[in-house]
C-alpha cells in the first residue's frame, strides 16, 4: 500500500548553486536554482526512503526521525511540525 511521507524542504545559497535540505531525514541535494534544488532533494528523498523500505527499516527511521503514523484515507508520515527556522552564531575563540 502507498503512503504518503512528509518532509520539508529549507534552501540556501552555497557556491553558486541552491542547497536543499531536509533536516528530519538529514538529506540534501542541490540545483542551480531554487526549482531544480528541490526536484533533485524529492529525488534524494525518495532514494533515501526506499533505501529504507528495502532494508526493512523504513519505519523504524521515521519513528526515531519523530514521525508520526496517520492513517485512512490516505496513510502518510507527518514530520513534527517545524517551529521556527532561525540563522544564529556561537563564537570559536
Amino acid at each position: 500500500m502507498s503512503q504518503l511521507v512528509d518532509y520539508t524542504s529549507l534552501l540556501y545559497q552555497r557556491d553558486g548553486y541552491v542547497v536543499a535540505y531536509c533536516p528530519e531525514l538529514n538529506v540534501g541535494s542541490f540545483g542551480e536554482d531554487a526549482d531544480a534544488a528541490r526536484v533533485s532533494l524529492r529525488e534524494a528523498v525518495e532514494c533515501f526512503i526506499e533505501g529504507c523500505r528495502e532494508l526493512g527499516t523504513l519505519e523504524e527511521v521515521l519513528e526515531e526521525a519523530g514521525y508520526t503514523a496517520a492513517p485512512a484515507p490516505q496513510p502518510r508520515w507527518k514530520h513534527p511540525p517545524l517551529l521556527r527556522a532561525e540563522a544564529m552564531e556561537v563564537l570559536v575563540a
